[in-house]
């Protein structure tokens, strides 16, 4: 299949076409926000992929994925609050009690998705997304950095019901909660492992220098900050990027898309 007819799946004026051009409103703002506040940031994963094979997103894609220092965060959170517009909602654990994870999202009132997991259904903001997640130099192997994510968030959320079932729970967050000081600390002296914060199910990771400091890609016919090293940075995650994938491993995340705008 060619690079034209991959436009198949996100034709102007389809669900998937307008959920993009909707999540690029919301990564615009995002943009604003950082750039007045001094805070850098990258388009990551298959959202940087996207602009440097497509020029904008993957054609059957639709998330936007972005990348913040863990030591911004904070900072971060408490701007997007302050600054976002009517029409758009940060979403983490400190405003969404029902949302287990480690990184926010920032949710578009004016739509409304369906994803392929039953636990989105009890969140507060169930609109598109952007996905912003904290990046950090791990000391962790990937099995045992995977591990230790499922302990430390999504396991005080799931499994079976009952006061028993609490109690293990709540001692594994509280336990995992003491340990990530010390992770943190030996993450000081490592430098090819800087990737996806602790709590957050990811593991890709690439070197600081991969990293910053920070350039520019073209996305969507706008400017982004992308990562020091686009293609090593890629490559540290897919490999022959540029290789098209067959059909049955072009992931679509939503099984449902309304815009009510």
């Amino acid at each position: 299949m060619s690079m034209e007819d991959l436009n198949l799946y996100n034709p102007e004026g389809s669900d998937l076409r307008k959920a993009q051009l909707r999540m690029l409103e919301i990564a615009r703002e995002f943009d604003r926000i950082c750039n007045n506040n001094g805070i850098p940031y990258w388009i990551m994963s298959g959202t940087l992929l996207g602009a440097k094979r497509h020029g904008g997103f993957i054609p059957w894609d639709d998330d936007f994925d972005v990348g913040v220092r863990y030591e911004d965060y904070g900072k971060l959170l408490i701007c997007l609050e302050k600054e976002l517009p009517e029409n758009l909602k940060l979403q983490a654990k400190n405003s969404d009690s029902n949302f287990p994870f480690y990184f926010a999202k920032i949710r578009d009132l004016n739509s409304k998705i369906v994803e392929n997991d039953s636990l989105h259904r009890s969140y507060k903001y169930t609109g598109l997304f952007i996905d912003i997640f904290p990046f950090e130099s791990i000391c962790l192997t990937k099995k045992w950095k995977l591990a230790f994510d499922v302990r430390y968030s999504k396991l005080q959320y799931e499994g079976k019901k009952g006061l028993f079932w609490k109690i293990v729970a709540s001692f594994f967050f509280y336990l995992t909660s003491v340990l990530v000081p010390v992770l943190r600390f030996f993450g000081r002296f490592t430098k090819d492992r800087y990737s996806h914060g602790y709590g957050n199910f990811f593991y890709a990771p690439h070197k600081l220098s991969t990293c910053f400091p920070v350039g520019s890609i073209e996305f969507e016919g706008f400017v982004f900050n992308a990562p020091n090293d686009v293609n090593q940075y890629l490559i540290d995650e897919y490999g022959d990027y540029m290789e098209i994938p067959p059909a049955n491993k072009r992931q679509i995340h939503s099984a449902e898309i309304k815009i009510f705008e």
